[in-house]
């Protein structure tokens, strides 16, 4: 989906304006750099900012320096939140001699990683689970059934009533050039598509 929203980042202190511009580069999205007496920043959608330089009569969404964390996850999930509310976050995972991971969010991929060991993996996949957003549903290939279903098994101890595990023909889902590449957007493909529910 495109995103059609001004983004503005503006403030003078320089480890907000470090983290802000890190964080929006790292997830690929456009901003202006201003700073917070300047009248444009009132015609911005989002602004990013501390809370000691919202500019009066500002009518946008807000980011601000102090909601932030040190996990770059969740700071993403924040920042992508503010641009479009959902309740749903989807978990893709492709199983194999290296696992892939994508999580996607409100149309944005959120995360992807790929993992030499199944530990690796699941300790990741509860730390997404862990993400505070309404639902989670967990879309697992079943490229390899015995650890799709250690996965699955894994993971289903812990849901919540309002998360789901699914399990996805994975047919059709491997591309990209390098081996690594290929998990991570087989695991992208396994996250939109619909499949079975688990359990």
């Amino acid at each position: 989906m495109p995103l059609h929203k001004k983004i503005a980042v503006a403030t003078v202190n320089g480890r907000a304006y470090f983290k802000f511009t890190d964080l929006l580069s790292k997830a690929g999205l456009k901003f202006e750099n201003l700073l917070p007496w300047d009248k444009k920043v009132l015609d911005a959608d989002l602004l990013l900012t501390t809370r000691d330089e919202v500019p009066k009569g500002f009518k946008g969404k807000l980011l601000l320096y102090e909601e932030l964390g040190d996990d770059q996850i969740f700071n993403r999930l924040l920042l992508f939140s503010r641009l479009r509310k959902e309740d749903v976050l989807l978990i893709g995972v492709d199983p194999g001699k290296n696992i892939g991971v994508a999580c996607i969010y409100a149309g944005f991929l959120l995360w992807e990683e790929t993992f030499g060991n199944l530990e690796e993996a699941l300790a990741f996949l509860h730390k997404l689970l862990d993400l505070p957003v309404k639902y989670h549903i967990v879309r697992v290939g079943d490229g390899l059934p015995e650890m799709a279903e250690k996965i699955a098994s894994e993971l289903s101890k812990r849901l919540d009533r309002t998360d789901f595990i699914e399990i996805v023909d994975e047919r059709g889902t491997t591309g990209g050039k390098k081996r690594s590449e290929k998990d991570v957007r087989a695991a992208y493909r396994i996250a939109v598509r619909k499949g079975r529910e688990y359990g």
